[in-house]
């Protein structure tokens, strides 16, 4: 599992698996707020859709907002973790 604190320098793309609403999360608050331990997929658990207030109904990739020679490499590491599914 990843945890939040390899990946303190991206970004959450969320979708919420109920009403489809996106949204895109920096990692560091979410480490400031549960620790930097915390796996992604605990995190993601915990997070409520702003849009119809479902928790933990998201589905996640690890983005990085930046260049994109390094947006190559997460989209690999992101690919080594399957996005977890309803």
């Amino acid at each position: 599992m990843t945890r939040l604190a390899s990946i303190s320098n991206n970004h959450l793309g969320l979708q919420c698996d109920l009403c489809g609403h996106n949204s895109l999360l920096a990692v560091q608050p979410l480490i400031d707020r549960l620790g930097r331990d915390t796996n992604v997929h605990d995190a993601v658990a915990k997070l409520r859709c702003s849009k119809c207030h479902a928790k933990g109904k998201a589905s996640f990739e690890i983005t990085y907002v930046g260049g994109s020679v390094s947006v190559v490499r997460v989209f690999r590491h992101a690919e080594a973790f399957p996005q977890r599914t309803a």
